[in-house]
């Protein structure tokens, strides 16, 4: 038996089988559905690997293209539309001419955008077979080096049922069902579109900003369908204590909290009391 599991991308898959955390049958089943759940799109797109490291390489990228992969202080894998990835490839080329920029031969975008359409049914596919079990050997993850488990908030988080917000984040699983909490980790490098909000000569995340985080987080907490055009919600007493300021090269800490407003003790409404509260190191 091996003293550590370790894998990236499909190697997680195996690093998930040595480490004895799921069978060989549910390994199987995981790498067989994830090259298969992709195999009809439209979406056209590239990858590529560059020179850079993961904070140098985050001011050349533009919407449609995702960090892939961060390998080392000096190297760093890109994903997304192939247009976009281009974009970013030739400006690299032009104002680093020495710093590594090429695109790969690859098929499909994996670690981008590209794949949340795949999600849920990928997901469907693969819970018949994965039947998360304590591991016989520590597994890291490749993302935090952290250890894994077969606890249920580790089931809850592999397995959550929604991607990324870019401005909710995600949800926090080890808070109560009925009183949701979700945190983001939010920089101007991945929502760059927030910089065009400028009030007297600084960035500030906008009160529409609050507004889509809870009807988002709303939405995912009644497991509704993006793509319903009948979904509304109304939102009443309103109270932004101060601005948010945002500045480049600074991550904030966003969390969001949901609590059903009760009538008794025992009797709930349909209506929600909800807090945004922020944190930037400093305030």
């Amino acid at each position: 038996m091996p003293d550590v599991a370790l894998g990236h991308s499909s190697g997680e898959i195996a690093a998930a089988y040595a480490s004895g955390a799921i069978s060989a049958e549910a390994a199987m089943a995981t790498a067989t559905f994830r090259g298969s759940s992709n195999v009809s799109t439209d979406q056209k797109g590239s990858v590529a690997a560059t020179g850079l490291g993961q904070r140098d390489v985050s001011s050349y990228l533009v919407p449609g293209v995702a960090m892939a992969c961060h390998k080392s202080q000096s190297s760093t894998t890109i994903s997304g539309d192939t247009d976009a990835v281009n974009e970013v490839v030739q400006r690299l080329k032009a104002e680093q001419p020495g710093v590594l920029a090429r695109l790969l031969r690859v098929d499909n975008t994996y670690h981008s955008h590209h794949m949340l359409q795949y999600g849920q049914s990928y997901e469907e596919q693969i819970m018949p077979y994965v039947c998360s079990r304590d591991p016989l050997v520590a597994q890291h993850s490749s993302v935090t080096w952290a250890l894994t488990s077969g606890s249920r908030v580790s089931r809850e988080w592999r397995f959550r049922k929604h991607p990324p917000h870019e401005l909710l984040g995600n949800r926090i699983v080890e808070t109560a069902a009925n009183e949701p909490v979700w945190r983001n980790s939010l920089a101007l490098e991945d929502v760059p579109w927030l910089a065009g909000h400028e009030v007297n000569g600084q960035i500030v995340l906008p009160a529409a900003g609050y507004i889509a985080m809870v009807g988002e987080a709303l939405l995912q907490l009644h497991e509704v369908v993006h793509e319903s055009h009948e979904t509304t919600f109304s939102i009443k007493n309103l109270h932004i204590a101060s601005a948010r300021i945002l500045k480049m090269n600074s991550t904030v800490e966003l969390i969001t909290s949901l609590k059903p407003i009760m009538i008794d003790a025992s009797e709930t409404t349909t209506w929600y009391q909800f807090a945004i509260s922020s944190f930037d190191g400093t305030r």
